[in-house]
C-alpha cells in the first residue's frame, strides 16, 4: 500500500513538473497578452509575421503576442466592428488611408509620449514623408503626434525593355526623359501588322495623369482638404495626355487593360509592350515571371516640368488601440515591428523599400532582387523618396471613392463624345467628388 501511494506521489509530481513546463514554454504565464490583427495572409506573410513574433516572444517573455490573421478583403470591416463591439485588437496592421476614421473618433492610442521615452525608436530614423498620414493634433491631420508607425513605402519608377529598345534602335531612358522622349519612343515601339492591328504596344501602364498634374504645378485637393481641384488646367493638361496616348496616338494600353495590371496577356511581362510605370512591390513578381525570358531595365519616371513628382501611395503600417488594457507592452511590440529587426525582415521580404532610412540604405535592400544590377534597380526608387507627395488621402473623402467617380466619368465612351476631350467629363467629376465630401462633412457634424 505503501509502495502505490509512493507509485501515484511520484507519477503526480512528474505531471505538475510537465504542465509547468509546457504552461511557461507555451507563454501562459506571460504577465501581458495581447492581440496583433494583420492581414498577412498569404503563406509568405505568415511565415514574416510569426517569425516576428516568435523573435519578439524570445526576447520578452513577459509579454505573449496572439496573432489574429483577416483577409485583406474584409479586414477594414471587420477591424471597424471590433471596436464598435468594445474588444479591439491591441495592435493592428493599417493602412494609412484607414487610419482618419480611427483618428476622428479618438480611437487610436497617441505613441508620442512613449517615442519620447524609447531608447530604440526615433522619429529621424525614418522617412518624413513616411509618417505624414500618421500623425493628427487633434484638428488638422497631417501635423502634429504620431498615432501609427510605417512598415514600408513603394515609390514608382519606369520599367523598360531593352530588348524591344535595342531592335528599335532607340537609346534606354534616363533621368533626362521628359514627356517628349517619352511619347516619341513609345510611338516608335508601338508596331502594327499588315492589316493595322496592334502587336506590341509602346506603353503598358502610362503615368498616372495624379502624377503628371503635380509634375505641372498642379493640385488635387485645397490646403484643407475641402476641395477638389481636378478641374484645373494642370489637371486637364495632364489627363489630356494620358486620354491622347491611348486613344489618339495609340501608342498605349487602353484604361481597361491597364486596370488587368502590369503584364497582362498583352502587357509588359508578355513581352508585348517596351515600357511600363511600374511600383517597387511588384517587382519581385515580375522578375520571377519573366525570368530571363528577356532582358528589362528601370529608370526614374519622366519629367513633365522639369520635376520628377509622385503620390505617395499608403503606405501601411501599425497602430495601437487607445482602450488596449497593456499600452506599454503594445508599444513595446511596435518597437520590435519597426525597429531595426523588423525593418530588416520587411527588407528581406523583398517587396518594398523600408520606412527607415538605415535600413533602406543598407545591403538588406539594395542587394534583395538576386540580380547583378539590383543596387542600381533599388537606388531608382529610393531616390524617388526625395520627390514623393502625401497628399493624394482625403480625410472627408475614400481615395477608393475618387477612382471610382473618375473612373465612371472618364470613361473613353464619355470623352468621345465631347470630341476626345476631357474638360467637361473632368469638371463633372470634380462636381460628383465635391459633393460627396460636403455631404460627408455634414454628416460628422
Amino acid at each position: 500500500m505503501k509502495k502505490a501511494s509512493l507509485i501515484w506521489g511520484l507519477a503526480l509530481s512528474l505531471i505538475v513538473i510537465v504542465f509547468s513546463s509546457c504552461s511557461r514554454e507555451g507563454g501562459e504565464t506571460a504577465k501581458y497578452n495581447i492581440e496583433f490583427m494583420n492581414w498577412e495572409t498569404s503563406p509568405v506573410g505568415i511565415k514574416f509575421t510569426k517569425s516576428l513574433i516568435k523573435k519578439f516572444e524570445k526576447e520578452n517573455p513577459e509579454i505573449r503576442v496572439k496573432d489574429t490573421l483577416v483577409a485583406s478583403r474584409s479586414y477594414f470591416s471587420k477591424l471597424l466592428t471590433r471596436f464598435a463591439g468594445g474588444s479591439p485588437p491591441d495592435i493592428f496592421e493599417i493602412q494609412a488611408e484607414m487610419i482618419y476614421p480611427f483618428l476622428k473618433k479618438g480611437l487610436l492610442l497617441n505613441l508620442s509620449p512613449y517615442i519620447k521615452k524609447s531608447s530604440k525608436l526615433n522619429e529621424d530614423d525614418f522617412f518624413p514623408v513616411s509618417l505624414v498620414n500618421f500623425r493628427y493634433d487633434g484638428a488638422s491631420f497631417r501635423k502634429g503626434a504620431l498615432y501609427g508607425f510605417p512598415k514600408d513605402i513603394s515609390t514608382a519608377a519606369l520599367i523598360y525593355n531593352k530588348d524591344l529598345f535595342d531592335k528599335t534602335g532607340l537609346s534606354y531612358p534616363n533621368s533626362a526623359w521628359t514627356e517628349k522622349e517619352y511619347l516619341e519612343a513609345a510611338k516608335k515601339l508601338t508596331k502594327r501588322n499588315n492589316s493595322g492591328r496592334i502587336i506590341r504596344i509602346g506603353i503598358d501602364r502610362p503615368i498616372a495623369a495624379l502624377d503628371i498634374l503635380l509634375d505641372k504645378g498642379g493640385a488635387i485637393w485645397s490646403s484643407d482638404y475641402k476641395k477638389c481641384l481636378l478641374d484645373s488646367p494642370a489637371a486637364i493638361e495632364a489627363y489630356q495626355f494620358v486620354y491622347d496616348l491611348q486613344e489618339v496616338d495609340k501608342v498605349a494600353l487602353s484604361p481597361r487593360k491597364v486596370r488587368e495590371g502590369v503584364g497582362g496577356s498583352e502587357g509588359f511581362k508578355s513581352g508585348k509592350a517596351g515600357m511600363s510605370m511600374v511600383y517597387r512591390y511588384e517587382l519581385p513578381d515580375l522578375t520571377k515571371y519573366i525570368g530571363d525570358r528577356f532582358a528589362w531595365g528601370i529608370a526614374p519616371l519622366p519629367s513633365f516640368n522639369g520635376a520628377h513628382k509622385q503620390l505617395l501611395h499608403g503606405p501601411s503600417g501599425w497602430a495601437i488601440s487607445g482602450k488596449t488594457k497593456y499600452p506599454e507592452a503594445s508599444f513595446k511590440f511596435m518597437e520590435f515591428l519597426v525597429g531595426e529587426q523588423g525593418q530588416i525582415a520587411t527588407a528581406k521580404l523583398g517587396w518594398n523599400i523600408p520606412a527607415n532610412k538605415k535600413i533602406a540604405s543598407s545591403d538588406y535592400f539594395l542587394k534583395d532582387l538576386k540580380r547583378k544590377d539590383s543596387e542600381k534597380i533599388n537606388r531608382i526608387f529610393l531616390q524617388a523618396m526625395d520627390d514623393l507627395n502625401p497628399t493624394l488621402l482625403n480625410p472627408y473623402i475614400s481615395i477608393s471613392q475618387v477612382y471610382t467617380i473618375l473612373q465612371e466619368t472618364l470613361d473613353v465612351d464619355i470623352i468621345k463624345k465631347y470630341k476626345g476631350k476631357v474638360r467637361i467629363p473632368l469638371k463633372k467629376a470634380v462636381k460628383r467628388i465635391n459633393a460627396v465630401i460636403k455631404e460627408n462633412m455634414r454628416s460628422e457634424e
